[in-house]
Parts: C-alpha cells; structure tokens; sequence
C-alpha cells in the first residue's frame, strides 16, 4: 500500500549508514548502473541476434565502461561469453571478445607501454 512505502522511504531516508555512503564519491553506483545496462542488452541481443544492432552496441559499451570503472568489470565480460559458450553462440561471443578489446585498447594499451603501475600504498 501507499502507507507502507511512505513509511519505508521516510526510514531509509532518515537512515545514517545509507546517508553517509550517498555523501562519499565512489565508483560503486556507476559500476551497477553499467553492469545492469548490460544485463539488459545482454538480455535483449540473445533474442534476437544481429550484430549491426543497438543492444550489440550498448552491451559492448556497457561491458568496456564497467571493466573502466571498476577492474572487477571483466568478470562481467566472462558471465556474457560464457553465456553465449553455453548457447553455443560462438560468432556472438568473439564478436563481443573482440569489440570489448577494440574499446579498452587505447586504455590499456597505454598503462603497457609506459609500464606504469598503480601506486602503493603502505
């Protein structure tokens, strides 16, 4: 009813924990938003598969945003392949391979010449 989601969100809303994580900048909520945009297009490309497609195209964008943002987000690249491996949509799964790479190339392309590492810290 309108009374119980009233009164979910006035708690939630009045809720310290989940105020001080809204307060701090984190790469957490643009992770999940790329990650389910690409469930979804996932979702949508293996019903109907054309690789000339919108949902190709967001899922390859959603995937390579997602392993940009957080490095986490090439296991959602494994999920999607494997996906398609068990499906035995075999031309799907190297096409999504190899736009993936085309995307997050100039990125780590980059961090391999330069050999730069990430900072420690102690």
């Amino acid at each position: 009813s309108h009374a119980t989601f009233l009164v979910a969100g006035i708690l939630l809303a009045t809720n310290w924990a989940l105020l001080g994580w809204a307060n701090r900048v984190m790469s957490e909520m643009l992770f999940w938003s790329f990650s389910a945009l690409a469930f979804i297009a996932f979702d949508r490309l293996r019903k109907h598969f054309r690789w000339k497609s919108l949902p190709f195209l967001v899922l390859i964008l959603a995937l390579a945003a997602a392993y940009l943002t957080r490095g986490v987000g090439i296991a959602l690249l494994g999920g999607v392949v494997l996906g398609l491996a068990l499906k035995r949509q075999w031309k799907l799964g190297a096409l999504v391979i190899l736009g993936f790479g085309l995307l997050i190339a100039p990125w780590s392309g980059g961090v391999i010449k330069c050999k730069c590492s990430l900072p420690k810290y102690s």
